[in-house]
């Protein structure tokens, strides 16, 4: 069944672990979800379906991961496209912020801070 605040959610990591990982715990929350691990599908993906958020990693194998979402948030605007990164440095949230990315989490992941956000979209 269901949930009625469910989202669908697409996954973009190249990292198969974690990819599998917040897949499972998403699914497990009640989400619809979808993981990939190419960037370049991302784009293909989001132009045919409807979708609610996006998780995207900051460094994926086939592209840039900051560039992609901000080329997932110009193709709908109103989608909330997340980035997880592994940088702390200020000039990457300053970026993200430029594209009107929804938030950037850090890694390790904050698995409650994810969900909180999830609720609240």
């Amino acid at each position: 069944m269901i949930n009625v605040m469910s989202k669908h959610i697409l996954i973009v990591e190249d990292d198969p672990n974690t990819l599998f990982g917040l897949c499972e715990l998403l699914q497990q929350e009640g989400h619809q979800v979808r993981g990939i691990s190419r960037g370049k599908m991302a784009l293909k993906i989001i132009a045919r379906g409807s979708w609610d958020v996006v998780l995207c990693d900051d460094r994926l194998s086939d592209i840039d991961g900051l560039t992609l979402c901000c080329m997932l948030k110009s193709l709908r605007p109103k989608l909330a496209v997340c980035v997880i990164t592994a940088q702390d440095n200020l000039e990457t949230i300053e970026q993200a912020q430029q594209c009107g990315i929804a938030r950037v989490f850090k890694k390790p992941l904050a698995l409650n801070d994810l969900l909180a956000m999830l609720d609240a979209k």
